[in-house]
């Protein structure tokens, strides 16, 4: 596996003549020219800063991380819309946008789009087993 060049990656010399390489959208990680990861002490004696990289890489890791609990909090209120669906309905409704749902049979083919309330009152008129048998 060699480098992906196009991704972005710094490239130092080892005194051996080894290159050493780090992606800078991972930090703190070292590859050789076959694209093998290697221990930092290559890292270090290439030249390259082993602390400020860790640092870098811990706060992409928390980036990360905070990205996820955010995207959680403020779910679009779509996605909680058709999820409460879901739940009330045990049907498989999912939000398509512009206020629009998708309501899933067991099959898991899409048995119909519609605004919240064609989807509740199909939803309401349909037993659960029936679902891959609607519309």
């Amino acid at each position: 596996m060699a480098l992906d060049l196009n991704r972005g990656v710094m490239t130092k010399f080892h005194p051996s003549g080894l290159k050493v390489s780090m992606y800078f959208d991972d930090p703190g990680t070292y590859y050789d020219d076959r694209g093998n990861k290697i221990d930092e002490s290559f890292a270090k004696d290439a030249g390259f800063d082993l602390v400020k990289n860790r640092r870098e890489k811990l706060k992409l890791l928390k980036l990360e991380q905070y990205k996820r609990q955010l995207d959680q909090e403020y779910a679009s209120a779509e996605e909680l819309l058709a999820e409460e669906l879901a739940r009330n309905g045990g049907h498989d409704v999912r939000s398509v946008g512009g206020g629009q749902f998708a309501l899933f049979g067991k099959d898991g083919k899409r048995v119909m789009v519609g605004s919240r309330e064609e989807i509740e009152l199909l939803v309401g008129k349909l037993p659960e087993s029936s679902m891959g048998e609607a519309a």
